[in-house]
């Protein structure tokens, strides 16, 4: 004798099927989030011109 919870064309529940959404948002992104960080214009470049720190003076400014 076989029970059936669910029957075969119901609906997964949402929450998992969000979780799951999530979980692979994460594993797919997080690798892209490293190389981000990895080649950020500000991060520790030893090479390359360097970054102004304030805007250069206007041509009008008295």
């Amino acid at each position: 004798m076989v029970r059936l919870v669910h029957d075969a064309n119901v609906m997964p529940d949402p929450f998992l099927f969000i979780l799951g959404l999530i979980a692979v948002a994460c594993v797919i992104l997080f690798p892209l989030r490293l190389w981000r960080k990895k080649h950020r214009r500000y991060g520790n470049e030893s090479e390359g011109d360097d970054v102004p720190l304030a805007p250069p003076p206007r041509r009008n400014d008295g």
